[in-house]
């Protein structure tokens, strides 16, 4: 829309080429978003892993705090648990 500020007019024609820009605009979009696979799978199996080695960080902590057992690696913290 500032092209019409730029112009310093408006017209029928200016304001055709500003919804053409739009339409423009929206059908890329559209058409990336049919083209671009989904993740969300993939983020949905990193969420489930994430929580498993909060789960496994939370315990630990825990034991140590009951029991002062201090034998733990801590692998989730450098996810070299993968």
């Amino acid at each position: 829309m500032l092209h019409i500020y730029t112009v310093g007019t408006v017209s029928f024609t200016i304001l055709w080429n500003e919804f053409l820009l739009i339409v423009i605009g929206v059908t890329v979009g559209l058409i990336m978003n049919l083209y671009m696979p989904s993740l969300d799978d993939d983020i949905y199996e990193d969420q489930i892993q994430l929580e498993e080695y909060f789960e496994r960080i939370l315990k630990e902590y825990s034991k140590y705090l009951y029991n002062k057992d201090d034998d733990w690696d801590g692998k989730e913290l450098t996810l070299r648990g993968i």
